[in-house]
């Protein structure tokens, strides 16, 4: 098998194409070259690299065939690696938050490594990360912000003496902002029911960077009386005070409490001002009451006004039924709903969720908003398969609208527990303050699943466009532009999405490594998408042989592992498995097969007609 001799047998094998091992793929195509033919054995001759493609052991269990795997090279080296980071887009200044950082070891158990976070070039925190016998684990580093700016945060696992491979060390996230102002948040309610009750608590846990004021309808006169500077009695009289506030948070309060006035500075609040709106439904009032009113419009969903219910009927009402609800396939992109770094995990989170019992039934989404959190009942009429919407977020004009269809969700708190819920809250404030808070409404929205793809992905790119009157945008396509560096821009389509009205998707295929900036042709200004676009080198970025991957393959295809050391001993292993065609037997009653009939009562005939010829009757 030396290659490099000109009559070798694999000397004209052609050069590889792809930089990547796709193990079973191969397997896969032995099958279709054989066509259904047993051989006596596949041979396969790898380090069991397998990095793309279908699954191995799978492949070889059903290619029919016994599989010999010879394996080639020295055993896995050992490796530490940084293969995840993650940090929110922005802070504010004098917070701690939380950078998680997703380390892989191998062959340190035992061993201790220093973990560096740095700001730019500037160290800012380190840890000792103890390692044991996982492969992988995340940790948390909370980092101070005080600095105002945007900044790279990177974290890098230090070297071990003997490790090989040092590149993949080191993960970073640029474009981390830093500010310095507090969120404002107007809170208005009917009564201090539980959700009220558990998400004032979050905001006034959260000072430093939340500043709430809070209207109670029913709250206690001695609030106001004790002048208590966080409890107003009315709504802001005018939208000039309104803009004082960058979130306001309506729960369920009677439409009545408002004069129109209130409702139509409300209304453009958030479409010409990009104050952002949380709605909270409840039974009775929301949105029940607001159906007919000025902020019909900002709710996201279509509805059915449903019966009235007093103190009596509830309780005298069992509660049967409970559900969880569920991540849509929107929901596990948004960063929003995201209570833990790892999405894997955030899938595990939400499904650990404390049971709910009540929520207003939407007849459907209306077209542009997203649904991120569903009910598990797998949709109804007028809705997509990923269930009843109970969390739905929309674009409104310059603002923001999050919608949710459950006054249940401080059961949260008791699981999966206190920081998933305070941090759900914050980010959903947080999402909807920023236009408002730093001064910047943009008309383009551009979103990819993820940061950094490796050369040859294709990247999925959705925008939401509003046009120069901040109304959604309605034409076939836009065009993006995507600019590496000083170089002009590679252009590609966005095609409008069928009934989303000013959401528009396509794809881009980059085809050099580097840094791209994606925007919408004509209006860059607007908003930039950056990715990181990264050949991995996946073949170099675990190079060893992985005996145990091998072992599993031959076993489920009936063959044998070996080394290249003792690939010698094949012939004899595939001499004692050669397989021998096996002798089938079948009966068949003659009266299922009427040929064999026909031809039996044929030769009767025929030896009658020769007997009776011959005298023999």
């Amino acid at each position: 098998l030396d290659i490099g001799q000109p009559d070798a047998p694999l000397a004209n094998i052609p050069a590889p194409t792809d930089n990547a091992t796709r193990l079973g793929d191969a397997l896969r195509d032995a099958a279709r070259r054989l066509k259904g033919r047993r051989v006596d054995a596949v041979v396969v001759i790898t380090d069991g690299g397998s990095n793309r493609g279908d699954d191995p052991v799978e492949a070889a269990r059903e290619l029919g065939s016994p599989v010999f795997a010879i394996g080639v090279g020295a055993p896995q080296h050992k490796d530490l690696a940084v293969t995840f980071l993650f940090a929110e887009d922005v802070v504010f200044k004098g917070d701690t938050f939380p950078v998680s950082v997703r380390i892989r070891q191998r062959g340190y158990t035992g061993q201790s490594a220093r973990l560096i976070i740095r700001r730019d070039d500037e160290i800012v925190k380190e840890d000792q990360v103890e390692l044991d016998d996982q492969v992988e684990r995340v940790k948390e580093i909370d980092v101070s912000a005080d600095k105002i700016g945007t900044f790279a945060y990177s974290a890098e696992i230090e070297p071990m003496a003997d490790e090989t491979i040092v590149d993949n060390n080191k993960k970073t996230k640029a474009g981390i902002r830093v500010v310095d102002k507090k969120i404002r948040v107007l809170v208005v309610d009917d009564a201090p029911r539980w959700e009220t009750r558990y998400l004032a608590s979050v905001l006034d846990a959260d000072r430093a960077r939340i500043a709430p004021t809070f209207i109670l309808r029913q709250a206690d006169e001695r609030l106001l009386q004790q002048g208590e500077t966080r409890w107003r009695k009315d709504f802001p009289d005018t939208a000039e005070e309104l803009r004082a506030f960058d979130v306001v948070v309506l729960g369920n309060m009677p439409a009545d409490f408002f004069a129109d006035a209130d409702l139509k500075a409300l209304e453009g609040f958030v479409r010409e001002d990009g104050g952002g709106l949380l709605l909270i439904a409840g039974r009775n009032h929301m949105p029940d009451g607001y159906k007919d009113t000025r902020l019909a419009d900002l709710i996201p969903v279509e509805f059915t006004v449903q019966d009235q219910v007093g103190p009596d009927d509830e309780l005298a009402t069992t509660i049967k039924d409970s559900f969880r609800p569920k991540l849509t396939s929107d929901g596990r992109k948004s960063p929003l709903m995201r209570l833990v770094p790892d999405a894997a995990e955030n899938d595990l989170t939400w499904g650990r969720a404390q049971p709910m019992h009540w929520f207003h039934r939407a007849t459907a989404v209306k077209p542009g908003a997203t649904v991120l959190l569903a009910h598990p009942d797998g949709g109804s009429d007028g809705l997509s398969g990923e269930g009843a919407p109970i969390l739905v977020q929309s674009r409104y004009g310059k603002g923001q609208v999050l919608y949710v269809a459950t006054d249940e969700m401080w059961r949260l708190r008791f699981r999966p527990g206190p920081q998933h819920h305070r941090r759900l809250w914050g980010q959903a404030i947080g999402s909807l303050s920023m236009a408002h808070l730093l001064g910047k409404t943009n008309r383009i929205q551009l979103e990819a699943e993820r940061g950094e793809y490796a050369l040859g992905e294709r990247a999925t790119i959705i925008a939401r466009v509003l046009d120069k009157d901040f109304t959604k945008l309605v034409v076939d396509s836009v065009q993006a532009s995507a600019r590496r560096g000083e170089i002009d821009g590679k252009s590609f389509a966005l095609d409008a999405v069928p009934d989303q009205p000013g959401v528009y998707r396509g794809e881009f295929a980059p085809d050099v490594e580097g840094t791209y900036r994606i925007g919408i042709s004509g209006e860059e200004d607007e908003a930039e998408l950056i990715l990181a676009v990264v050949d991995p080198k996946i073949e170099l970025d675990d190079p060893g042989m992985r005996q145990e991957l091998l072992e599993r393959m031959a076993s489920a295809g009936g063959g044998a592992f070996m080394p290249l050391s003792q690939a010698d001993t094949l012939p004899a292993m595939i001499a004692e498995r050669r397989a021998e065609a096996p002798v089938k037997r079948e009966e068949r009653a003659l009266w299922n097969a009427p040929g064999i009939v026909v031809l039996f009562a044929l030769l009767f005939g025929l030896e009658w007609f020769l007997r009776k010829r011959s005298d023999l009757l």
